[in-house]
């Protein structure tokens, strides 16, 4: 099982790689892009600068350190669509990756996928998470059209996703670490690159701040009232998904949504604090033994000391897994022991990826 780590650094590499990153996957926001289309509508789904490499040159240098690490690099171009003037920035930018060497790219939107197969058949397609397969007849649709690897979303269930990794035509990939949300991601169209289009300077300040390692261990201790405070300052404000909007409940079939519409308005009061950490490390057994090829950390965002925390705390849990001599109670136990030593927390129901391990 390959465990893939975000990056958006050149000087991330090294480190997490050493701490047990087998794959990596990065994005890139350039002066040009930035210019012609602003950070509200990036080339992919983390709309930031801190998200991404800011040129082509740095990405570069990165692919070539994680080669010589014999790491594979995929870069993500997975907005669920483009406008004709994008999607030729797109195939710039698809031109360039591949001729420094990417090894695979994540993207959601047909088009860009045919272009890829068509002029890279040796590069691999990953079905992003943006283009969302819940079922066997859509990965069997993306395999045709060549894709190797497909990141169910989050919200797909346990017993969905081992079921899927058993008896599919290509490799599975899942989310097991951080943000998680109530919105299905290739339904969303909420930005994440506002405040920075608005306010360039405080708003990429405020965004580091927000996922800062040494500024969420402080957060932790600070009163509830000042962090309410410094949601409202520049760059810290939510982004728009968690403002407190309204929703119109329909009935389907008969089926009245209220829940679902609940958990999705005003998400804001429903969601946990973002000092806590989302994770599904109790599940990681049960995807090895159905196949599942990869297991995927969230936080290009995040700085990198949180992503080698992140990639230190799940590949210790991946041997342990592996171990057979451990039982499953016994693993369980062992990663809640972990988790609350690297995060200073405990096992919650509304933190985790896949409830059916939080202790009733």
């Amino acid at each position: 099982m390959e465990l893939l780590s975000p990056l958006s650094r050149v000087h991330e590499v090294d480190p997490l790689i050493d701490a047990g990153a087998t794959e990596l996957f990065a994005g890139v926001l350039t002066p040009e892009w930035k210019k012609a289309f602003s950070t509200l509508v990036a080339s992919n789904r983390r709309e930031t600068t801190i998200s991404n490499f800011p040129t082509l040159k740095e990405l570069e240098e990165a692919v070539g350190r994680a080669h010589e690490r014999k790491v594979p690099v995929h870069l993500t171009l997975n907005l669920s669509f483009y406008t004709s003037r994008q999607h030729e920035r797109v195939g710039r930018l698809m031109d360039s990756a591949a001729g420094l060497g990417i090894d695979g790219f994540l993207i959601a939107d047909l088009p860009t996928m045919l272009r890829c197969r068509q002029e890279y058949p040796d590069i691999a397609v990953h079905v992003s998470t943006i283009a969302p397969s819940f079922n066997r007849s859509t990965l069997q649709f993306y395999t045709d059209i060549g894709a190797a690897r497909a990141v169910l979303p989050r919200h797909v269930a346990l017993e969905e996703v081992t079921g899927l990794a058993k008896d599919t035509p290509l490799d599975i990939e899942v989310f097991v670490l951080n943000n998680p949300c109530p919105n299905v991601d290739g339904f969303c169209t909420f930005t994440h690159g506002v405040h920075e289009a608005t306010a360039s300077r405080v708003g990429r300040f405020g965004r580091a701040l927000r996922h800062s390692h040494w500024a969420i261990a402080l957060a932790r201790h600070a009163p509830a009232g000042l962090l309410g405070l410094a949601r409202k300052l520049p760059g810290l404000i939510p982004p728009p998904c968690m403002l407190a909007y309204d929703i119109d409940v329909v009935a389907v079939g008969g089926l009245a949504l209220e829940s679902v519409a609940a958990s999705r308005a005003h998400v804001s009061a429903n969601m946990r604090p973002k000092t806590s950490v989302d994770c599904g490390a109790c599940s990681l057994r049960t995807l090895l033994n159905a196949g599942v090829k990869a297991i995927k950390i969230d936080g290009r965002t995040n700085d990198t000391t949180r992503k080698i925390k992140d990639v230190r705390y799940l590949a210790a849990l991946l041997e342990l897994a592996r171990d057979d001599g451990i039982t499953d109670a016994e693993l369980c136990r062992r990663t809640r022991e972990r988790f609350q030593e690297e995060y200073s927390g405990v096992c919650v129901d509304r933190s985790c990826y896949y409830r059916e391990f939080v202790p009733r």
